[in-house]
């Protein structure tokens, strides 16, 4: 239980995990571009990639 209420777990500032977009704007322009015009279909490919 002491594990729990200690200090929260911190996500590796570049992931793009669990809608936390904190590399977002470390893209390239034409790599967001690609992303925000792509279908959910193409997003589920890339992401299991």
């Amino acid at each position: 239980c002491h594990s729990l209420t200690g200090k929260s777990p911190l996500q590796p500032v570049d992931a793009l995990a669990n809608f936390q977009y904190y590399g977002w704007s470390e893209l390239p322009s034409e790599v967001r571009d690609v992303f925000r015009s792509a279908s959910p279909f193409e997003l589920a490919l890339v992401s299991l990639a």
